[in-house]
């Protein structure tokens, strides 16, 4: 079994082969009426560890992977080793619940948007809050659509999009493509209309996986934002009051040369995971954490950003829109995602990240002692 796999399917094998040699308590819900682009399953996986030997504080530390499918298999293999290195040292871990593929959708398909083209991490609005309008959005639409995808493509839009922020301003242009909108179905990083499937399911295993006045930290695992191989620690979530095992935890992680406590130019966003984790379980002292790994420049990834809304749109398996790209140049397309969002076959990138995973795995040691 390659530690390093790619495809939904293989990532789901191995995360299940290293909770069991964790000795984690384990589980899995089927994603209702879809398939798989190996014509498998799908589901959202999860292991629980139980702390072995004495531990002070008292909580469970979440770690989710795969929200942002093309994302998903560069987050599995930290999750795994992770699991690993409680294989090698089962004793001195915190309790543990790690959320492996929870757009199992999207990371078979290799799609950031999940079966209805909800981007998860945009569509946890708080039960009650409105859904913000983004009027940016519509200005910018124009400027990004396009009927075909060639190959200089990417290099036109992004031009045009230069020339949108010497208008508009740079900052305008940011969140009108990532902070998230709510009224277009079939747009960019679109939040849906009410609770997507897999929120409801996290916040779910969440409610019976932990308990009311414990102290949950959660870390969504992405990719993006930091430079080449290094760590961006985004604390979205901050309990109150402020929980000190939150900084102690973002301090041991950003100690590796490159790794930073927050980022620049970051967009207004709505809707994340973990800010609505922290609003849907009131009752637990809830923290948050996006963990960013950098893997290309910020303009590379914007412009996969939308390849892979024109791919939902125009390719199989289910266009939003008319079919205009076969089975097989959309498997070459959807290649070419995965090596800006999860470059696994890059075998420096590969050392990075174990290194990186070796040193979360030390961090989650301490936690929440430090």
């Amino acid at each position: 079994m390659t530690p390093f796999p790619l495809t939904y399917a293989a990532a789901r094998a191995r995360f299940r082969a290293a909770a069991h040699a964790a000795g984690a308590r384990t589980g899995a819900v089927e994603l209702p009426g879809r398939r798989g682009a190996e014509g498998e399953a799908l589901s959202i996986d999860w292991a629980t560890v139980e702390p072995r030997g004495p531990r002070s504080g008292d909580g469970t530390l979440v770690l989710i992977c795969g929200t942002h499918g093309p994302e998903g298999p560069a987050g599995s293999a930290i999750l795994c080793g992770i699991l690993d290195a409680v294989a090698a040292r089962p004793r001195g871990f915190p309790r543990l619940l790690v959320v492996h593929g929870l757009n199992p959708w999207g990371f078979s398909w290799v799609s950031r948007a999940d079966e209805a083209n909800i981007d998860l991490n945009r569509n946890m609005i708080p039960e009650g809050q409105p859904r913000p309008r983004n009027s940016a959005y519509d200005r910018i639409v124009p400027v990004f659509e396009v009927a075909d995808w060639q190959e200089d493509t990417a290099d036109i839009l992004l031009a045009a999009l230069d020339a949108h922020a010497a208008q508009h301003g740079a900052r305008a242009v940011t969140n009108a493509l990532l902070s998230g909108q709510y009224h277009a179905a079939d747009g960019l990083n679109y939040g849906g209309d009410a609770p997507a499937w897999a929120t409801q399911e996290l916040v779910a295993l969440l409610l019976r996986e932990t308990h009311p006045g414990e102290r949950v930290q959660v870390l969504d695992l992405h990719t993006g934002v930091a430079g080449r191989g290094a760590l961006a620690l985004l604390a979205f979530q901050v309990a109150t009051p402020p929980d000190p095992a939150q900084a102690a935890l973002l301090r041991c992680m950003a100690r590796r040369p490159g790794n930073a406590i927050g980022a620049e130019g970051l967009a207004d966003h709505s809707g994340l995971i973990v800010t609505g984790i922290g609003a849907a379980l009131p009752d637990r002292r809830v923290s948050g954490t996006v963990v960013e790994l950098g893997t290309a420049p910020r303009r590379q990834i914007r412009a996969a950003l939308l390849l892979d809304l024109w791919l939902r749109r125009h390719a199989p398996p289910s266009p939003l829109h008319e079919l205009r790209c076969d089975a097989a140049a959309a498997v070459l397309l959807r290649r070419g995602l995965l090596t800006v969002f999860s470059p696994l076959d890059d075998p420096e990138w590969r050392d990075v990240l174990v290194a990186q995973t070796r040193g979360m795995a030390d961090a989650i040691m301490a936690w929440p002692r430090a």
